[in-house]
């Protein structure tokens, strides 16, 4: 089964990740969705870095 996705950008380096409709917008309040998009900038998720991760 399908469920529907919606983007969510990343503002520093212009990347986005999927996430369920409706997740972010209706569970998240605007500073819990500031925050995680703050931690999402935190995280190096280029290739190159999952890459060591995986061994």
């Amino acid at each position: 089964m399908a469920f529907p996705l919606d983007l969510l950008p990343c503002p520093a380096s212009g990347d986005v990740i999927l996430v369920p409709r409706g997740l972010v917008h209706a569970r998240l309040t605007p500073a819990d969705r500031r925050e995680l998009i703050e931690q999402l900038q935190a995280l190096d998720l280029r290739e190159d870095a999952l890459t060591c991760l995986s061994g």
